[in-house]
């Protein structure tokens, strides 16, 4: 791949992070907030580290994200009856009347996104992004050093 495809892949990322950035800032959320937020809404339930997992978001700002979200009685975490070591996180049901507001709509957005561009094309961008960050990851990390452990 030539050095225009790389910065035209580079450009498009950044436009599409600017809309989420643009997102979070007229609902007045952090993206860790936001990020909790939408993976709770969808799973419902999810513990800490499988939060941090799946959305590469370091664990002090996801644990902020809890706190922040615990003091306004937005979430409830409980320790797992097998291993207290675990803890589940849930959205109480102030925190999924609360998401409702906040994600669904962006939810919907990018549902409408989906379905205008067709499913092909969205498993293909989706399989394509998925191996772009892998080894995007992969190469950043021999060549600078390990990001942050999370």
């Amino acid at each position: 791949m030539g050095r225009k495809e790389a910065e035209d892949l580079n450009l498009a990322i950044v436009k599409a992070s600017k809309s989420y950035e643009l997102w979070d800032k007229k609902n007045g959320l952090p993206f860790y907030i936001t990020s909790i937020l939408y993976v709770l809404y969808i799973h419902k339930t999810m513990t800490q580290r499988e939060i941090i997992k799946s959305t590469n978001i370091p664990k002090q700002s996801i644990s902020k994200g809890m706190h922040k979200l615990l003091d306004q009685q937005y979430l409830e975490i409980r320790h797992d009856d097998t291993d207290n070591r675990v803890r589940h996180c849930y959205l109480t049901p102030a925190g999924r009347n609360y998401a409702r507001k906040k994600i669904l709509p962006l939810i919907e957005i990018e549902l409408e996104v989906a379905d205008r561009m067709g499913v092909d094309k969205m498993n293909q961008l989706s399989d394509l992004m998925t191996e772009w960050s892998e080894m995007f990851n992969q190469i950043v990390r021999e060549k600078q050093g390990k990001f942050e452990e999370n």
